[in-house]
């Protein structure tokens, strides 16, 4: 049972650092945002605590008792080097992957057919260092949890499609 148990651990721990890290990178480049800020700041937290402690966690996996003790202190010493500077790099360019907000300052279209498409200027920001640049998007929403996000050129729009509203919504602003 115990040795299920650390497997169980192990495998767990894992899947978490490679879903840390496709978040990380590919995920950064795809276009679907979280609809919640307070859910995505929430996500990315968890991927910043819980990343190093689930590197830390392989040694479930990694650790053998006939491995001799030289192997040992290397794993020992390479997964703690390896979840310490994971931690540094999480602490410290939180701002490369994921956290600050793009903010909406005016919602200018609304798809006829379906309110929920809408096409927003948007304004990104980053906390204590301000606000960065603008874009014009249509944002549609993804498994109710997302946005799926297209940057979009508001010149060339179908006005069969789009109706103009150019309406501040108050709740989406910083």
């Amino acid at each position: 049972m115990l040795r299920f148990v650390l497997r169980f651990i192990f495998w767990v721990s894992l899947i978490f650092i490679i879903i840390a890290f496709w978040t990380m990178t590919v995920g950064q480049y795809l276009n679907f945002e979280f609809k919640d800020p307070t859910l995505k700041n929430t996500f990315y937290r968890m991927i910043m605590i819980w990343t190093p402690v689930a590197m830390l966690l392989t040694f479930f996996g990694t650790m053998k008792k006939t491995h001799y003790l030289g192997r040992k202190i290397v794993t020992v010493i390479i997964t703690i080097g390896a979840a310490a500077l994971c931690y540094y790099v999480l602490e410290n360019r939180p701002f490369t992957f994921g956290i600050g907000n793009w903010n909406t300052n005016n919602v200018l279209f609304q798809n006829r057919l379906d309110p929920d498409v809408q096409i927003r200027e948007q304004t990104s920001a980053h906390g204590a260092f301000g606000w960065g640049e603008k874009r014009i998007v249509e944002v549609k929403p993804f498994a109710n949890l997302f946005w799926q996000i297209t940057e979009v050129d508001t010149a060339h729009l179908d006005t069969q499609t789009w109706m103009p509203i150019n309406k501040e919504d108050s709740k989406l602003l910083p």
